[in-house]
Parts: structure tokens; sequence; C-alpha cells
């Protein structure tokens, strides 16, 4: 199961739009914050105290002048303890010195490193895996009390391996300066100015922006990496396992963490777009065909994972977070594929409401009549008119989905006449009964939207009788749907086909009053002349000006209706320049 069956209609769901992003694409963005990080190495030296063990901290400067500028870390593995240099370390008291630099293990190709991140069942925290560029750590071990035994260790990291240590870090929001003014964006100029510049799209409304962060300060603990010959039941064992996770984070920090989004919030929307005004997060893990979780996913399988944005707009309500029953991405969308932005086709339809009304009043038309009798004759008078602008009775937004993919109905009806008597006491009656339906339908790339416009007249005058369609017509528009560049949803119509079930009408002579036989096509001709300058075809630019949530921050494509209606398009995201690691992501997802 895949968007293809996004239901946000349901009653389970209800939110405005989701945005969910693949745990794919968040790991190919962190590994190119790791590769483009400009960090400096951070060298740890401990020396013993009182009691033998590593506990205080040096500077390798200090280190250095104790040793006679002999670095622990130029001290081959295995070096024996009658060499000069492990007898300098001994004698300015070294126990481990650790090295560490951020960035991707040398030699390895970025797709066949693990996930940096991996998503779990909650959307507050991740398991993170922190990879090294260089990793080396130097140990002075001595043998047991009373010998004088002395070991020399030295690992490090080689070409073609990632030693990796694996935590938990907290996901929080933060308030972000508009200017982005932070540590992350100041070192990242490129993707500062491209997402100042997607910001100007939001218009003059108000609203504030906030960021989706590691908490860095939180990680903890949880797997050590496999080095071969390295006992994490050693001294230097126990120093990665105290400082390696707060010390690689803390360097993390230093250069501003990455951010994982940028979220825009109005505080004054304007109801004519879908302006995220809340929203709250979801982890989508991957799901079997029944909508089950599955217990042990494939590494593939675990990088379709969300991270799911539920969003409300305009100041409607957010609905709580209920799990859903499908995969947002499957294995197979992965490849040129950051994720998905699905909106609610209650939520659409309601939009294309607001702008159709406007354009279909012209088809609402008002029936006024008027029969009355001349004084002393068998004449008489009648006034009739045709008033279009009125305002429909009837708009419902269906829920008949998915086996009709009629999702809007407009409907207008007026009913006027009246009726007299001539001298000999022979009825004269007129009465008109004007129909207008629209309906809109969703399906694959398409919406078509149906008019249809009736006038029914009755005629009487004695026993002389006509009832039926003086006008009885259909306009059907359709239009395929695509994104332009700037984020627009483009309405590119594919035909416009009018149809007229009734021709310009004629009457019988002999049914008409016989000192006027031209009432009856007079009503009738005013009633289609009428008909036909009301009933217009819809220009395609009134209906065009929805923009997608975040409009110009993603490149979108594959724009379609899901089996349930929702418009569903997939996403990628843009490189603000050309230092990417893969060619399909770089760069900070915005809502």
């Amino acid at each position: 199961m895949s968007a293809n069956q996004s239901n946000l209609s349901s009653p389970q769901y209800g939110y405005d739009f989701v945005v969910a992003t693949t745990q794919a694409s968040i790991n190919t963005g962190l590994k190119e914050y790791l590769y483009s990080v400009q960090e400096p190495e951070v060298i740890l030296c401990y020396v013993a105290d009182q009691n033998g063990d590593p506990t205080i901290l040096i500077t390798l400067a200090e280190l250095l002048a104790r040793t006679n500028n002999i670095s622990p870390f130029d001290i081959p593995d295995g070096t024996p303890q009658t060499d000069l240099r492990v007898d300098a370390m001994r004698n300015a008291l070294f126990r481990v010195a650790v090295r560490i630099r951020l960035g991707l293990p040398p030699g390895v190709a970025p797709t066949a490193l693990p996930p940096v991140v991996t998503l779990g069942a909650s959307a507050d925290k991740v398991q993170f895996n922190t990879l090294c560029a260089e990793l080396q750590i130097t140990q002075l071990l001595f043998g047991p009390a009373g010998s004088t035994k002395l070991a020399w260790n030295n690992w490090k990291q080689p070409s073609g391996e990632s030693w990796h240590f694996g935590s938990t870090v907290d996901l929080v929001n933060a308030d972000l300066d508009k200017e982005l003014d932070t540590p992350y964006f100041n070192s990242h100029p490129a993707e500062r100015q491209a997402l100042l510049n997607q910001l100007e799209n939001l218009g003059s409304n108000t609203f504030g922006l906030q960021q989706l962060l590691f908490d860095l300060d939180s990680a903890v603990l949880e797997s050590t990496p496999q080095i071969e010959g390295f006992d994490f039941g050693s001294p230097a064992g126990g120093v990665l396992k105290q400082v390696f996770v707060g010390t690689y984070f803390a360097q993390m920090k230093q250069n501003g963490g990455p951010v994982l989004a940028v979220q825009a919030v109005s505080s004054s929307p304007d109801d004519s777009s879908l302006q995220l005004t809340s929203f709250e997060r979801q982890v989508v893990p991957p799901l079997d065909a029944d909508g089950n979780v599955l217990p042990n996913p494939t590494p593939a399988q675990a990088e379709a994972a969300t991270l799911t944005f539920l969003c409300a707009a305009n100041k409607h309500a957010l609905p709580p977070s209920s799990p859903f029953t499908w995969n947002w991405a499957e294995t197979t969308d992965l490849d040129g594929l950051d994720g998905v932005i699905a909106i609610n086709r209650n939520t659409l339809a309601a939009y294309y409401r607001d702008k159709l009304l406007p354009l279909v009043s012209s088809s609402c038309i008002k029936s006024n009549m008027r029969v009355e009798p001349i004084s002393g004759g068998m004449e008489f008078d009648y006034q009739f008119q045709l008033i279009p602008g009125d305002t429909p009775q009837s708009v419902v937004i269906t829920d008949t989905y998915p086996e009709d993919p009629i999702v809007l109905t407009i409907h207008y009806e007026s009913v006027a006449g009246d009726h007299t008597e001539d001298v000999l006491g022979f009825m004269i009656e007129f009465n008109m009964h004007n129909y207008y339906t629209c309906t809109v339908a969703f399906s694959d790339d398409t919406i078509t939207i149906v008019q249809g416009l009736q006038v029914n007249l009755a005629f009487r005058n004695g026993s002389a009788y006509f009832q039926g369609n003086v006008v009885d017509r259909t306009i059907t528009d359709t239009f395929v749907l695509s994104v332009g560049q700037d984020g627009n949803v483009v309405t590119t119509a594919t035909s416009a086909t009018k149809r007229n079930d009734v021709p310009p009408p004629s009457f019988s002579v002999a049914i008409a009053p016989t000192d006027n036989p031209n009432i009856a096509f007079e009503v009738a001709d005013y009633a289609y002349q009428t008909a036909s300058l009301s009933l217009k075809p819809i220009p395609a630019q009134d209906i065009q000006s929805f923009v997608f949530p975040g409009g110009k921050v993603f490149t979108y494509k594959d724009i379609r209706f899901s089996k349930y209606q929702d418009l569903v398009s997939s996403v990628t995201y843009v490189a603000p320049d050309a230092a990417a690691l893969t060619p399909h992501r770089t760069g900070v997802p915005v809502l």
C-alpha cells in the first residue's frame, strides 16, 4: 500500500494536508552535512590520577611538553615497553588519548554507510549513528598489580570501515530567527539564501519560523562499535563510553547542528490558500500490504519509513494523531523521491467551492412572471424576467468516494408562475422552472467540472397546454493538473464541450392566444438567450491559483489523485548549490 491509498478525509484522520519525508532523504541530507562539515579534530588526553585511573584531562600541548614532543598518536600499535617513546608516555603518567573528527569515513561509498538516523516508534527521538572521518584511540595499559609489564595500544579507523557509536537523540522544535541568523545557517550561506528566497513567497502575512532540531545535549549512548582487539572494559573503553558521545555532539553543536525542517507557521492566514497554522509529528514505520507494522523490516524497507507532519491550515482544529494504514513511500520509490505531500480531498474541494461560487452565480437564474387581464376584453398583459446572479441553495462536499469521483455538487432551483382568466373564463397560465447544477470530480490527474442548466416552461391557454424544456444545456470542462516550477498547480484546459439538447424554441400558434400568437415563443426565446449568456465555460485561470503548502520550496512531480481523491505529489528537495553527494537531495524542507 502506498500514497495512492491516501484517505485524509476519513474520520480517523481529517488533517488538511500531510508532508512526509523519508528516512532515506533525512539520511542523505545528514551525510551531505557530514561531507561538507569543516570541523577540526578534537583531541582528548588523559593522565593518571593518584589511583592510576585515567581521569585527569590535559591538552595535547601539555602532554607533548611532558614527553619531549612525542605524540601518542605516532606510536604504532604493539610498540614494546622498552621503546623510549613508550617510556616517555609512562613517565608522563599517560593513560588514554582519543582523536575524533566529524565527517564521513574515508573509503566508504555514502550508499554503503549505515544510516545516520533510524526513525523509531516515537516522533520525539531517533537512533543516531555517529560517523567519523577520523577516529583514533591510544592506550598505555599496565599489567596486574605488582607487575611491571606494559602494553601499548593504538587503534585507528582504517579506510573502508566505519567505527560508529549508536545513541538516542531527542527531536525538538525551537523558534527560528526570520533572518536565519543561526550558527547552522551562517555556516551554510547558500542554503540560508535559498531558504530566505523561499520564505519571501509567503507574502505579507504574519508568520513565525520554527525549526526541527536534534537536541544534541540529550544524546544517550546505546551501542558501541566492533573494533578488532579493542576491549570496552579497558581504561580506554571506559573513557570512550563516558566521553565520546558528548564530545561528538558538542563538536556538532559548535558548528550549528543540522536542521531537519523549518516550519513557517502563519498567525493570520489568508483563507484563499492553505497556510500552516498548527502541526504535529508522527513516524510512519514500514507497513505490510494489510497496513500492519513490519516487525523486522529490511534496511531498504526501513529507509522508506517517514517522518510525517500532520498539518492544519487556516486555523482549522488539528485532529489528534492517528496511525496511518498505508506507506507514504515504497522501497521502489526511494530513488529520486524525498517524500510526499498529500492534501485532503475535502480541503481541496472546499477550496474549489470557494473559487467556483462567484463564477457559477451567473447561471443561477431567478424567474419572475406576471400575467393579468386587460380590462374589458379577451387580451391580457404579461411580464417576465430572468435575473442571473442568484445564490445556490445547495453546496455539498460529497462523501461517496471512492465509488463516485464527484467531490462537490452545487444546485440551484427557481420556480415562478402566474395565471389569470379572460372574460370568457378561459385560463391563461405561465410557469417557469429553472434548474442549475455544477459537479466537480477528481480522478487520476484530472479535474472535471460539469455544468447543466434547464429552463422548463409550462403554458396553458384554455384547453391548449404545453410543457417542456426550452433550455437544456450542458458544459463539460476538463483540466489536467501539473505543478509549475514556482510551486503553483497548473490547470491545463484540455477540453470544453457544450451540448444543447433543445434547439431554439418554436411553438405551434395553435396553443398560443389567437390575438397574440408569439407570447409563448417570446418567453421561451428570452429564456434561451439569457441561458446562453449565463452558462459559460469555467476559465482555467480562475481555478489555477491554488498553491501547494510550502510553495516554491519543493520540486513537485507525479501529481495525481489518490484512490480516495486526496491530491498527492511526490517531492524532491532542491540543492541550493552543487555540492551534493547524490543528485536528488539536499537542503532543508520547509512547511
